[in-house]
């Protein structure tokens, strides 16, 4: 039986994996759909699919009420911007270029927070951010004889996934200040309204009868829709749900090290099963991001926690 003291990293550590599983089946179901249509499908799926696993509808409309323009925040730069422009750096750049280059989104976390919400910058942040902004340049080339010849749908890939980091970064500001809040929602509630609201707000952008070319082209017994709505359970809903049930007994800064396991999970899918190779100069981007964000996010708890207790 599993000792108390590990479901915790346990928890985080799946839900880690699934992240990187989650980035490689969007990578999949990209060959059929355009980006927004993709983002529109699993954020209606796993907003549906929350339902039956975390949150508890009543509840929730009682936050709604009380929060709706944190939710809708939360929801148009999460969701609408942050996912639909990963997911549009995953169309166009291999698998683990795109998931490296969207972990530092902490970077732009650090630069809003300091704007909106006066927190403090420390020269160590600077540091560490200028560093992870160099190892995302040099993941994005093999050599750096590529870094003049760079490709149009490299670059296009490398500013949504930029693009994508400033969405969720913008969205974590305003979680950051929700949950200031007395009686702030459940991260149930906050899960659920930034999928559905995420969802419906670009819903009439979506070009749904186009949907019934994707099953003409659909190469699998199962139908698309089912594929979509049982991938979003399986690498959206049940991850959110094992992360913040971690959360309750692994301190942030633990679970930004085991959070590294989705970059890897998505790496290694890609090699495996795309086909895809990283240079040299790729691994050492690769690496400085990686390394760079986790000893920031580390940092960044252990003055929280000493702010706490003086």
């Amino acid at each position: 039986m599993l000792k108390r003291s590990l479901i915790g990293p346990v928890f985080v550590l799946l839900a880690a994996i699934l992240w990187g599983f989650s980035a490689f089946t969007k990578k999949w179901l990209l060959a059929y759909i355009d980006p927004l249509t993709l983002m529109v499908l699993n954020s209606i799926a796993t907003a549906l699919t929350l339902v039956f696993v975390w949150t508890r509808p009543v509840a929730a409309l009682s936050s709604f009420k009380r929060f709706a323009w944190f939710f809708l925040g939360l929801a148009f730069f999460g969701t609408t911007i942050g996912t639909t422009l990963l997911y549009a750096a995953i169309d166009n750049l291999d698998l683990a270029v795109a998931s490296i280059v969207g972990k530092i989104q902490p970077v732009f976390v650090i630069i809003l927070a300091a704007m909106f919400l006066r927190e403090r910058i420390f020269l160590s942040d600077c540091l560490l951010s200028l560093a992870a902004i160099i190892g995302a340049i040099l993941v994005t080339i093999r050599s750096p004889a590529d870094l003049l010849t760079i490709s149009h749908v490299t670059v296009i890939g490398l500013s949504a996934a930029v693009g994508s980091s400033i969405g969720w970064s913008i969205s974590g500001v305003i979680g950051r200040h929700l949950s200031s809040h007395e009686q702030s929602p459940t991260p149930s509630e906050i899960t659920f309204f930034r999928y559905l609201l995420g969802a419906i707000i670009v819903t009439p952008l979506v070009d749904f009868p186009a949907l019934q070319n994707v099953d003409q082209r659909w190469e699998y017994d199962w139908p698309f829709g089912a594929a979509v709505v049982v991938l979003a359970f399986l690498t959206t809903t049940l991850p959110a749900w094992f992360y913040y049930k971690g959360l309750k007994t692994v301190s942030a800064g633990y679970a930004s090290v085991i959070e590294l396991f989705s970059p890897l999970t998505a790496i290694l899918l890609g090699v495996v099963f795309l086909g895809e190779r990283l240079s040299i100069w790729q691994w050492t981007g690769g690496l400085i991001v990686l390394a760079s964000i986790t000893v920031m996010e580390v940092m960044r708890t252990r003055r929280k926690r000493v702010n706490l207790s003086t």
